[in-house]
């Protein structure tokens, strides 16, 4: 049986081996051709870095692909806590003082100067939905890359990351006059304090 097929191997390499040849050959040259593509881009700054313009359709897909895959494949594993109504009070504090400006809130519109962002920051209203406890907390912490998002896992506790995790969980159930209702029960000034820098932070 071996011998039967190294022998039918044999008379295939034999007939192709002139196009398998020219098919891997054809592949390679195609490869170096867009590095060599790519490294121009690059080097002769082609492409429009500027934030007054969107990125084309194949860069944004791209980016946003990655963005979802990445998160999808990296989050999960930790525990989570219980969202009480303490954490969903603390998380909307949190988020008036450190996130509303960006991605506004039931009835809120972004900071006007948000219009000046590539990409634009999105609203977050069906946010808890479309993403799990877990999900959300590695996009807080970790931050996003080619975006505004920081890294809040930097400059936050993770008890205050959980927090504002569990109301992103709540938004998509608060309506524009809850929401309106919170703010006038929790005004800004009432936000948490900011954690202090650590010495390796300063330096």
């Amino acid at each position: 049986m071996e011998a039967r097929w190294k022998g039918r191997a044999a008379r295939f390499w034999a007939r192709n081996k002139r196009t398998v040849l020219a098919f891997v050959a054809g592949g390679a040259a195609a490869g170096l051709l867009a590095g060599l593509c790519a490294l121009a881009v690059v080097e002769f700054g082609l492409y429009d870095i500027a934030a007054s313009q969107p990125h084309n359709k194949i860069v944004s897909w791209a980016l946003h692909k990655t963005f979802k895959r990445s998160v999808k494949l990296r989050a999960g594993g930790e525990f989570v806590p219980s969202f009480t109504q303490e954490r969903v009070i603390s998380g909307f504090r949190q988020y008036q003082a450190d996130c509303m400006m960006c991605h506004g809130g039931p009835g809120v519109s972004r900071a006007d100067w948000v219009k000046g962002l590539e990409p634009t920051p999105p609203f977050l209203l069906e946010s808890g939905n479309e993403w799990t406890s877990s999900q959300l907390d590695y996009i807080l912490e970790k931050g996003i890359k080619m975006s505004a998002m920081p890294s809040w896992g930097e400059t936050r506790s993770k008890d205050q990351i959980w927090n504002l995790v569990a109301f992103l969980k709540a938004l998509p159930g608060i309506s524009p006059s809850q929401f309106a209702q919170m703010q006038g029960q929790y005004p800004l000034d009432k936000s948490p304090p900011r954690q202090r820098a650590t010495p390796e932070q300063i330096h």
